[in-house]
C-alpha cells in the first residue's frame, strides 16, 4: 500500500474503488474481473503470484484486514488459534469461506 499512497491521485482512485467494488463483488458471490486484471493482478505479483491460501494464528484479525486481504489477493484467508492447548480451533468471521476443526488429544490429562 506504501506505493499505492505514493503514486498518483488517479492511480489511488483506481485502487481505492477497485476494493471497494470487489470487496462488495466476493461478499456477493461474483467477482471483477476488470479490476481482477488491471490492479489485482499487481498485488498478487508482490507476494510471488502463486499464493492460495492464507492462515493467521496467535489471536483473531479484526474484519477489515481479513477482507483486505481476501479481496487484495484473492485468496481464501483463515485464522487459527489454540485453546489452552485442549483445543485447536480455526475461526473464519465470513461463513462462506473455508473452515477448519482441528482435535488433538491433551496429554497433560
Amino acid at each position: 500500500m506504501a506505493k499505492v499512497g505514493a503514486g498518483s491521485p488517479v492511480a489511488q482512485f483506481l485502487v481505492k474503488t477497485a476494493l471497494e467494488w470487489r470487496t462488495f463483488a466476493l461478499k456477493n458471490g461474483f467477482d471483477t474481473p476488470l479490476f481482477k486484471a488491471l490492479v489485482f493482478k499487481k498485488f498478487a505479483k508482490a507476494v510471488g503470484g502463486k499464493l492460495r491460501l492464507g492462515v493467521s494464528g496467535g489471536g483473531p484479525c479484526n474484519t477489515e484486514v481479513q477482507d483486505f486481504v481476501r479481496t487484495a489477493f484473492g485468496i481464501t484467508f483463515v485464522q487459527g488459534y489454540v485453546s489452552t492447548s485442549l483445543l485447536p480451533v480455526e475461526f473464519d468471521e465470513n461463513e462462506s469461506q473455508l473452515t477448519f476443526w482441528f482435535f488433538t488429544y491433551d496429554h497433560r490429562a
